[in-house]
């Protein structure tokens, strides 16, 4: 009898470990579930930002290629499906979008009037701008990315809610035309830089 209590004893004891172990992995399954949920909801949130600060934005007579309004992903997969997602069916500057996304910037398009470089990919930051020196929009949720000289930085400023800055000398030296109103709304602004400066 007393064999047999220890068996139970030991069952379950067994049997409660297994749902310690099966509860704690079903709660990581669970916060990686909501973690991902919220990166998805970030990059929504920061594609219709992209959208939306694009249209404030203006490109000579020109110098956009034919066709479509292209998009370039650089090093970002859910910036990627999010955009894809946020500008299916709409138009840019009277043009279809087509988002491209890519592994790095020696593969981009000529086409691309905006380029997006993820904020993981700081090593390619100089072949960015080396690459679209003119005529093109670069963004980026970088640190650093518009002081740098990118042209605009988005960031993340709290729970769901974004800014950004501006890099005036950069949108000038791209030769494209930026709204008052974008400089506006800019959390911070950087000057051109002034000749011999």
């Amino acid at each position: 009898m007393s064999g047999l209590d220890t068996s139970v004893r030991r069952t379950t004891i067994l049997a409660v470990a297994l749902l310690v172990v099966v509860a704690a992995a079903l709660a990581s399954l669970a916060a990686g579930d909501a973690s991902a949920s919220r990166k998805a909801s970030e990059s929504q949130l920061k594609a219709a930002m992209i959208y939306r600060l694009a249209t404030f934005v203006r490109w000579s007579d020109g110098s956009l290629p034919e066709g479509a309004f292209g998009v370039c992903i650089i090093g970002d997969d859910s910036m990627a499906s999010a955009l894809e997602s946020i500008t299916s069916g709409r138009k840019l500057l009277g043009r279809e979008l087509r988002v491209g996304h890519l592994p790095d910037v020696a593969t981009a398009e000529a086409d691309c009037a905006l380029a997006f470089l993820g904020h993981t990919r700081h090593d390619a930051f100089d072949a960015l701008l080396e690459r679209f020196d003119a005529n093109v929009l670069t963004v980026s949720d970088m640190p650093e990315f518009a002081r740098r000289g990118g042209m605009i930085e988005i960031r993340s400023v709290g729970r769901k809610k974004l800014r950004f800055e501006v890099n005036q000398g950069a949108f000038e030296r791209a030769e494209l035309g930026v709204s008052s109103r974008l400089l506006e709304l800019a959390v911070e602004i950087h000057a051109p830089t002034k000749a011999g400066g």
